[in-house]
């Protein structure tokens, strides 16, 4: 494979862009001669404008006045868990509403526009799904979403912008929606010209779950089980191309985009592009139905209450005050909310429930109450109600049941990468923080610190792409996404990468 031919975003969730035309036979045909696109369409230059581009990035939308909407894999290295250095608070990030623009070409000529971060909002579940490569599918079907809260120079900037609000009603099967984006036109595996990015869309309808049954489903054949129950609670589906050819697939480039329900009301946004589903006879290039995280307040995160109080404009519900009921940990400045705090209080504090690992999450049980969940280094606190339950981490997913070793904090069910417990007597006997993370070795090896080694993308010198492993000295199961000689994403293939002809990125085999 060969420079640029990698979107700038994450491989692993793409972003939507309809695909060129086509058919069940074929995967990859191109546009007709007109050079009209099937399965998608060019707007004119006043429609969608809250809808915008990050330069070498996502499809994104303005939200709020310094407010912009995207998808969490957007911004996170899913390789090392970590907010990207791109999107820490003080970048600067370039963005555009341009219906055509050239990330490579100078600012001026795509309206570029310089704007800085000041604050990142990601809900608290998305930093606990730590798996290799995609934590939509991961057993909590993290919600991939994310707030960008710009500086306060950002409103000048951006005051031609019209601001969308985030819709808290639910999508229901059959609702007409608008899905779009900026990314690639010819499929995942197709070329990828970042000179010519057009903003296109597909007026289409909601799918139910039962739209997952299909043959190479992420899902599988289990639509009663819980996993695929908390897969239609934090997303909603549209048809792809490969199902459908007068329907449009996400791509590359397309992940974070806006989808639009399409009721002639305002314009009201009511998901984002996050990922998808393909046959297995497709080659992973052309999707059977795409994946938008929902943003409503009947979601199973209540996305839609933790946008409102992140500073999202938000219309068509009441937001409930879930997220905002927190008080803060005197040591340590993370949240615990209701009465978590005044528990740890007379508990005893640190000393016997030690330092609280992540912000608290929230979901519903499966009768439909809340129920907020905080874990503590020694402790797990749940509460439903006014009632507290502490748990001894040990007693719930712990040391307890697994042999002497060492082993990764997160196999244990504890949230922090870095840390690697030794258990002993079914308890943790020590534990220590890793200067990297903590990597899992194969069954019957004891994880270990990660030891800092040089990255395989640095050998990639076709440019920016994807690899396969074994061709730049990293992973022979894997996949990279390279750019700028780092390693963008990595993906573990089941069956293997498939290295492709130059010009083409390498993928997985099917």
């Amino acid at each position: 494979m060969k420079s640029r031919s990698f979107a700038f975003a994450l491989a692993s969730l793409t972003l939507f862009a309809p695909l060129a035309a086509c058919s069940a036979d074929s995967a990859t045909s191109t546009a007709t001669d007109d050079g009209e696109l099937i399965g998608g369409e060019e707007i004119p230059e006043t429609a969608f404008r809250s809808t915008l581009l990050i330069r070498g990035n996502c499809t994104v939308s303005r939200v709020g006045p310094r407010h912009i909407l995207t998808a969490a894999h957007c911004i996170f290295d899913e390789a090392t868990h970590a907010l990207r250095a791109d999107f820490m608070p003080g970048a600067v990030l370039d963005i555009t509403s341009a219906n055509a623009a050239d990330s490579f070409g100078p600012k001026a000529e795509s309206g570029f526009r310089a704007v800085t971060i000041a604050k990142m909002h990601v809900p608290a579940v998305y930093f606990e799904e730590r798996i290799s490569g995609v934590r939509v599918l991961g057993e909590q079907v993290a919600p991939d979403v994310a707030v960008i809260e710009l500086s306060p120079e950002a409103e000048k900037v951006l005051a031609d912008v019209p601001i969308a609000k985030v819709d808290l009603a639910a999508v229901e099967p059959g609702d007409k929606v608008v899905i779009m984006g900026y990314g690639c036109e010819a499929g995942l595996n197709g070329p990828k010209d970042y000179s010519k990015q057009r903003l296109k869309v597909k007026r289409t309808v909601a799918l139910g779950l039962d739209s997952q049954s299909h043959e190479g489903s992420w899902v599988g054949k289990d639509l009663a089980g819980e996993r695929a129950k908390r897969l239609e609670k934090g997303y909603l589906f549209t048809p792809g191309q490969r199902g459908k050819t007068e329907e449009a697939s996400l791509c590359p480039g397309d992940s974070g985009g806006p989808v639009y329900r399409d009721d002639g009301a305002e314009n009201r946004i009511v998901g984002v592009n996050a990922y998808y589903s393909f046959r297995p006879d497709d080659g992973y290039d052309v999707s059977m139905t795409n994946w938008h995280t929902r943003l409503d307040v009947g979601s199973r995160f209540d996305i839609g209450s933790f946008l409102a109080e992140a500073g999202v404009s938000v219309t068509g519900g009441a937001k409930s005050d879930h997220h905002a009921a927190c008080t803060k940990h005197p040591r340590t400045s993370r949240s615990l909310c209701g009465a978590f705090a005044a528990t740890v209080s007379r508990g005893g504090g640190d000393a016997v429930f030690g330092a609280p690992l992540m912000e608290p999450r929230y979901e519903r049980d499966a009768a439909g109450a809340w129920v907020w969940t905080q874990k503590l280094e020694r402790k797990i606190l749940e509460q439903r109600g006014a009632d507290v339950k502490v748990l001894d981490v040990a007693s719930v997913d712990g040391c307890a049941g697994k042999g002497d070793g060492l082993y990764c904090g997160v196999a244990l069910g504890e949230t922090d990468p870095k840390s690697l417990v030794r258990c002993g007597a079914g308890k943790v006997a020590s534990r220590e923080t890793c200067a990297l993370a903590c990597e899992g070795m194969p069954a019957g090896v004891p994880d270990r610190c990660r030891v800092e080694q040089a990255d395989p993308c640095k050998r990639a010198t076709a440019g920016d792409g994807r690899y396969c492993g074994g061709s730049i000295g990293g992973d022979k199961t894997s996949v990279y996404a390279c750019t700028k000689g780092a390693t963008f994403s990595k993906i573990v293939c089941k069956k293997g990468c498939r290295a492709m002809p130059n010009g083409v990125p390498d993928r997985c085999a099917p």
